[in-house]
């Protein structure tokens, strides 16, 4: 069940189509168990709704994309945002189903690795979550993706590597092009001087107190 309160839903179709018309027999049978509603109001007047639908469709995952027009509550409100995911988690548990929350960064993390810190709002997100996935641009190619676990509930600290993704601009899949070197791929600060391109000023002194300019050069 794939719940899109962002895109037009016009816009939504075109994207589905492309991703659909890449997956062949006997996959694209499963395309049949896939439901997306038109029209997706804010929670607190979906929920009836939105339960009986559940009920109805009995899916094993629900995706919620995306947080912000979720609800009308104030998102930087830990209280709030407890009371918003409180009811991810009784839904959850009332009907045994995996929910994924799609949620945006905060503005200047493009310059960060990724970590749960970076998401917008309560920092509550984070907390009540099982697992939290970070997604962002590579700066170093605009046809890669990185994709980091900042948070597994379940699963070791080994899992919690960055991984490269191509994005195929026609079809809109991603193809996995292995692990990666996060600072590889993240935008610098006009005028960062990276700590690799300082001046090593131990090994020019050595032993050394004072040295002359022409020495130094």
């Amino acid at each position: 069940l794939y719940l899109n309160n962002e895109l037009a839903f016009n816009d939504f179709l075109e994207r589905f189509k492309k991703m659909s018309g890449a997956i062949l027999p006997p996959y694209s049978l499963a395309l049949d168990n896939f439901v997306a509603p038109d029209n997706v109001p804010p929670l607190n007047d979906y929920w009836e709704e939105l339960n009986k639908k559940i009920e109805e469709i009995q899916p094993v995952l629900v995706v919620l994309d995306c947080l912000y027009f979720a609800h009308d509550k104030k998102e930087s409100d830990n209280s709030d945002m407890r009371e918003i995911m409180r009811q991810f988690l009784a839904l959850r548990n009332l009907h045994h189903i995996a929910i994924l929350v799609v949620h945006h960064t905060k503005k200047g993390t493009r310059y960060e690795k990724m970590h749960n810190d970076n998401m917008r709002g309560a920092s509550v997100f984070g907390g009540a979550s099982d697992c939290v996935f970070s997604f962002k641009r590579s700066a170093s190619d605009e046809t890669k993706r990185l994709i980091k676990p900042t948070k597994i509930r379940h699963g070791s600290d080994d899992l919690r590597k960055a991984r490269l993704l191509y994005l195929d601009p026609e079809k809109l899949w991603f193809r996995d092009l292995g692990e990666a070197k996060e600072e590889d791929h993240i935008e610098r600060p006009a005028g960062l001087i990276l700590p690799s391109e300082c001046i090593d000023f131990a090994s020019i002194f050595r032993e050394d107190k004072i040295l002359a300019r022409k020495d130094i050069l």
